[in-house]
């Protein structure tokens, strides 16, 4: 990741020029699967892989169910799991596409030989290049807010008590406006896709939406597994100018919002897989029923230079996101 705020850019075609390294250097992959046959899922019964919201949401906006939201053929996700040494790491409906992770070049080479996959590339070398350090310009150190005196400024006919925080956060977006009308997040449901939520469940920022249930859901596409709060603060900072809610000091622009919280980045390292990541979180946004993402991440410069892009690809055309 580069820079604070960032705009999702990934370019389709370093694909076709890694493929031919895809044995030799990588042991993460994409593979691109030909058709979704064998599906036990069909577009008349939408309920079966979208949920209820997501159903309601797609017809308020008008956006038709069409078979890219079809899952993958679990027929197919079989036969590769099937494969010795390999592993599946995400998958994307969106794009009929599938991660795996595999150093042994004979499974590879048998995934490629399967006669639903139509190619294979590279998404990661075999390991990190060096970049050890933090890829986010902010520092990681988290310190929490101290109690003060702010609790004494609330301000006169402010629905919430802003603190020190009103003019430069609150008053300059109006949300201090917004709050007082009623609109303070209620009944909307966001995604947040970042590199991780740090003790988003312990920090009092957010004891409120701790404590209400305002955390639907969570899961780390990278680990694999539904813990978050163990990996960076990015996200948590994000969600705080989101939903923290400290009486007096600070507090969010929609703090009544509910969340659900996917790390899809690893700052360790930059590789084309944490957009992959990123695309299978706003599938899983989307099928949940979330109303919107917020997720502050942009690709473009990697840690292995064959997967840079040029300014000419990202025409906002034949990036993975924008597809």
């Amino acid at each position: 990741m580069k820079g604070f705020l960032r705009v999702l850019a990934l370019s389709s075609f370093f694909f076709l020029g890694c493929a031919a390294m895809a044995n030799a250097q990588f042991t993460r992959h994409i593979i691109w699967l030909k058709n979704k046959g064998g599906n036990t899922f069909s577009l008349s019964n939408p309920s079966a892989y979208l949920s209820a919201r997501s159903i309601q949401r797609r017809t308020s906006q008008q956006i038709i169910v069409d078979s890219t939201d079809l899952p993958v053929s679990s027929a197919y996700l079989n036969a590769i799991r099937a494969i010795s040494g390999v592993t599946v790491v995400n998958v994307s409906k969106w794009l009929n596409a599938v991660c795996i992770q595999t150093s042994n070049a004979a499974a590879l080479t048998a995934v490629q030989q399967l006669p639903f996959v139509q190619s294979t590339a590279g998404l990661a070398d075999r390991m990190a290049t060096g970049r050890e350090i933090d890829k986010f310009i902010e520092s990681q150190l988290v310190t929490p807010l101290q109690e003060s005196a702010a609790k004494s400024e609330a301000l006169a006919g402010d629905f919430y008590s802003y603190g020190s925080s009103a003019g430069n956060e609150i008053k300059l977006h109006k949300g201090d406006f917004l709050h007082n009308i009623g609109l303070r997040g209620q009944g909307m449901q966001i995604a947040m896709l970042d590199g991780g939520f740090f003790n988003y469940n312990t920090l009092r920022a957010f004891d409120s939406v701790n404590r209400n249930g305002q955390i639907l859901s969570t899961w780390d596409f990278v680990s694999r597994n539904a813990t978050v709060s163990d990996d960076h603060p990015h996200g948590m900072q994000c969600l705080s100018t989101i939903a923290a809610n400290i009486p007096g000091q600070f507090v969010g622009k929609a703090p009544q919002a509910s969340f659900h919280l996917f790390r899809t980045e690893d700052v360790n390292s930059e590789y084309p897989i944490e957009e992959f990541n990123w695309v299978c979180a706003a599938e899983r946004a989307d099928s949940i029923g979330a109303d919107l993402i917020s997720s502050s991440l942009e690709y473009y410069d990697f840690d292995n230079p064959v997967f840079n892009y040029t300014y000419s690809q990202l025409n906002g055309n034949t990036t993975l996101s924008v597809r």
